[in-house]
């Protein structure tokens, strides 16, 4: 051990530095912990991970690429995911291919591919995979020796998630097929998470995108010398109450006018709040004494030099904009940027998070704020270019005119320093009503002038709703698809009471597949204060010996939603039909609104019906209360 100078985030620290190997380090850490002595020091580079550190170090690159565009290095892989009816394995589905005889020849190829492949791709939900390698190894073809690690539930963003059990296999990568990564962008994603994280491939698979982005950052600490906290102990700063309810909030979110929009254009801030700390060199050691200052909240922030969370972020935000600028010449980038965006959005929550080794409130707080400056400013010079503002939220921004669309982009980048592009063009959009009459933020449906929708908010993009009312909306969707005037859309409304029949008919027919819900659990049986039907779900699984943890989901049809009786089978028992037909007619407001939108704007000027759906809601004077069923 010796004393001398090293570096921290906010400059050089005087300390004690002691060399032990990395097996020795847990044990010192703890013996400080236990002692009470760790209250009184300041502890650094105490928790790292051995191998992301040692590669970090070496600035090793794993799965690196001769340049951003190469392809991923060919690694021979397998998928295999058992399907099961209850505990009982039904199928198993290698590399797409679906076989449903579970015999010797079947085991000996699952051997094979696992023996001559490097990663396995696997699924063990209730346990299948595991099942599958016990009965291969109890026979005599030959034996795989595995692991398993128990799942666990996570909250990330407001929602409830669920790990499931893992399996590892000696010297094999294996990812679950659940992982949160590869999921949305595959075994490209991973890799790609991988090569900028610089975590391993299997443990990239496992890790929240959050976790990802704290692996870049301490990456680059150890990288520059920068000594990594092991405690966070850098609180936030007293404040004015004034200045706390100026800055404890989020983006700048506007309520659209509830109403069906011509000629539209969706223009998005490209990764707007890593960005900002990119462009605005936003990281604790620059707070105070700077040469600018947060619009709103009066922080001040240093210009130069480059900050370490913008210096950190740079490149995973530079990377991020480079493949959403060619994801669609391949899917390997397009699954490359999916995994980097997911990635951009948590690098953001990290700078306010309670253990971010690098995080600062006021961080937080200043992106947001410049946040909502630039999307104001957006506003601004779309007005004074004569467009009218239909909607805003966050980063995004939807107008309407004839103006020009990218001399407004050019305008805004220029004042914000903020790369904006154009996201949708639209024939038409419609903002349906929430429940009080008022526009709903997150619900519209688009149709783009390339002939696909933007859907969001609506049962096709839920979960939790049964297929038969998705299949209701693609198809109601496409009823009003190629029609150019309120003329031609209000001329659709007997196609559409036609359709709404056809459905009604449909579900008295509708099997399992159209019925089966999916139910997403967020909590333990006995945490629920309301007997929901997820609740009732739960207390029927829980005296059939099975339990769920929170984050996990179960499917289901409803048999009979009052006295909780439901069919997992899949054997169609029946169904509660009165439940059912009122979740289907939920599924036709939206389109029963597009018609009434189209009549108010047929009978109405714009600027007349958007100050009658303002002024008026849900109690409006007039003709309002008559565009929607309330």
């Amino acid at each position: 051990m010796y004393e001398g100078l090293r570096r921290s985030v906010y400059g050089e620290i005087s300390g004690l530095e002691i060399r032990l190997r990395p097996s020795r380090i847990a044990l010192i850490k703890r013996f400080l912990e236990q002692s009470g002595i760790r209250r009184k020091i300041k502890l650094y580079n105490a928790d790292l991970n051995v191998p992301h550190r040692y590669i970090s170090e070496k600035a090793k690159v794993l799965f690196d690429l001769e340049s951003p565009e190469s392809l991923d290095p060919s690694v021979p892989s397998v998928s295999i995911i058992p399907v099961l009816s209850g505990s009982e394995i039904k199928k198993v589905i290698i590399d797409g291919r679906a076989s449903r005889t579970l015999d010797n020849r079947l085991y000996e190829e699952i051997y094979d591919r696992i023996s001559s492949s490097i990663i396995i791709v696997y699924s063990d939900s209730s346990s299948g995979f595991s099942h599958l390698l016990n009965e291969l190894n109890s026979r005599d073809i030959g034996r795989i020796n595995y692991r398993k690690t128990g799942g666990k539930t996570f909250e990330s963003y407001g929602q409830v998630h669920y790990t499931g059990e893992r399996t590892s296999i000696h010297g094999k990568i294996c990812i679950g097929a659940d992982s949160f990564i590869y999921a949305e962008a595959g075994l490209p994603g991973i890799m790609e998470v991988s090569r900028i994280s610089n975590l391993p491939l299997q443990t990239a698979s496992v890790v929240t995108p959050g976790t990802a982005v704290s692996s870049l950052e301490i990456a680059e600490a150890v990288r520059s010398g920068i000594l990594i906290p092991a405690y966070k102990d850098d609180h936030e700063s007293p404040k004015s109450l004034s200045l706390l309810r100026l800055a404890d909030r989020g983006g700048l979110t506007l309520q659209p006018d509830p109403g069906l929009y011509w000629n539209a254009t969706e223009i998005d801030f490209s990764s707007m709040y890593p960005s900002i700390i990119v462009r605005y060199n936003l990281s604790p050691e620059m707070l105070g004494n700077g040469d600018y200052t947060v619009p709103g909240l009066g922080y001040s922030i240093k210009s130069s030099p480059k900050g370490f969370l913008s210096r950190a972020l740079e490149n995973l935000l530079e990377r991020r904009l480079f493949y959403k600028s060619i994801k669609g010449r391949h899917e390997t980038y397009a699954n490359r940027d999916i995994a980097l965006k997911w990635m951009l959005l948590t690098s953001f929550g990290y700078t306010g998070y309670k253990n971010a080794k690098f995080g600062k409130i006021e961080i937080h707080e200043s992106i947001t704020a410049i946040g909502r400056w630039a999307l104001s400013v957006a506003i601004e010079e779309a007005r004074n270019m004569g467009f009218i503002v239909i909607h805003g939220i966050v980063d995004s921004l939807w107008v309407s005119g004839g103006g020009n669309v990218d001399e407004l982009l050019k305008r805004i980048k220029e004042r914000t320093r903020i790369d904006i592009v154009i996201d949708s063009e639209y024939k038409w959009i419609l903002f349906p009503p929430a429940r009080n009459g008022y526009g709903s933020p997150g619900s519209y449906i688009g149709m783009r002038s390339d002939g696909t929708f933007k859907i969001r908010g609506l049962d096709i993009r839920r979960k939790n709703i049964p297929e038969i009312c998705k299949d209701f909306q693609r198809d109601a969707a496409s009823i009003f698809g190629s029609c150019i005037s309120d003329a031609e859309v209000f001329a659709k409304r007997s196609d559409l009471e036609k359709l709404k029949r056809t459905y009604l008919e449909k579900l008295n027919k509708a099997g399992t597949e159209d019925l089966t819900i999916s139910f997403h659990i967020t909590r333990r049986p006995e945490e629920y204060t309301v007997n929901t039907v997820t609740k009732k779900l739960l207390d029927r699984l829980k005296k059939a010996g099975v339990e769920m943890n929170p984050g996990e989901n179960v499917s289901a049809v409803v048999v009979d939603r009052r006295n909780g009786v439901f069919d997992r089978t899949g054997k169609g028992i029946d169904y509660d039909r009165v439940m059912y037909r009122k979740t289907l007619e939920r599924s036709f407001e939206p389109f029963d609104f597009i018609v009434k939108a189209a009549e108010l704007n047929l009978t109405s000027s714009a600027n007349d019906r958007k100050d009658v759906l303002y002024l008026s809601g849900k109690h409006a004077n007039g003709n309002v209360a008559d565009l929607y069923d309330f």
